[in-house]
């Protein structure tokens, strides 16, 4: 199974906020707000990275079963495409 490669979408701008990121979708006008963890995720998703590169970041910052974290990032990542924030393509299509 190809490791999907993740990005943050071009219709949104966001910006940092100490240990958090505040993000507006230009498309619905929404704002959404990310905790540090979820910060994390989006200032290594600014550039495109694979799930699994995001997974290891993720692993080696805070101290968590793996399995849990992936899942955990998968539900995240799922989230955030489903409010349009990132794109998620498969590997083998870049």
């Amino acid at each position: 199974m190809a490791d999907p490669v993740v990005v943050a979408a071009r219709q949104q701008i966001s910006c940092d906020l100490a240990d958090e990121v505040a993000i507006l979708n230009l498309e619905s006008g929404v704002y959404y707000g990310l905790d540090a963890m979820g910060a994390l995720i989006w200032n290594l998703i600014q550039q495109p990275r694979t799930m699994g590169a995001i997974r290891d970041a993720l692993l080696d910052e805070y101290d968590v079963d793996p399995e849990r974290c992936e899942g955990d990032l998968r539900a995240f990542l799922t989230e955030l495409a489903s409010a349009g924030l990132v794109e998620v393509t498969d590997a083998q299509r870049r």
